[in-house]
């Protein structure tokens, strides 16, 4: 899933971590397909379907849900799971607070997925006063 359709190098790590991002990894640079996601969800689905999306997307979900944000696609989401990977891909503070408040703006909720923790879905979700918590608890400058 990308915020386009087309081609795009693929660094695969051969696990979880793989991305379309060379700020996250550069091992095994491949090309793949990929999709627009939120042109393929509305041109597949109407806003009045129900929808679960779980994305975890190695650092593509700043690309997807900016994307999502610009076509109004948020509106045919109605839970919405993920993980934001700002640290691990050179976004920070500025880019999850910009994603939590575009989804916010559309009363949805980020609800954490932690695939790490044996791919347990989380009752809680991003805010942006857990997210300045988080960078002030593990110091991570802002």
């Amino acid at each position: 899933a990308w915020d386009k359709n087309g081609k795009q190098t693929f660094y695969d790590e051969g696990n979880e971590s793989s991305s379309l991002l060379s700020e996250k990894t550069t091992v095994n640079p491949i090309t793949v397909d990929v999709i627009d996601l939120s042109q393929w969800i509305q041109t597949k689905f109407e806003p009045e379907d129900y929808i679960v999306l779980k994305i975890d997307a190695e650092g593509a979900e700043y690309n997807i849900f900016n994307k999502f944000a610009k076509d109004n696609t948020f509106v045919y989401i109605d839970k919405l799971y993920g993980e934001l990977h700002s640290r691990k891909c050179g976004k920070g503070y500025k880019d999850d607070i910009k994603i939590i408040k575009n989804i916010e703006e559309e009363n949805l909720k980020l609800h954490f997925w932690d695939a790490s923790n044996n791919l347990k879905i989380r009752s809680d979700y991003y805010t942006p006063e857990w997210l300045e918590a988080t960078y002030k608890r593990k110091g991570w400058k802002k």
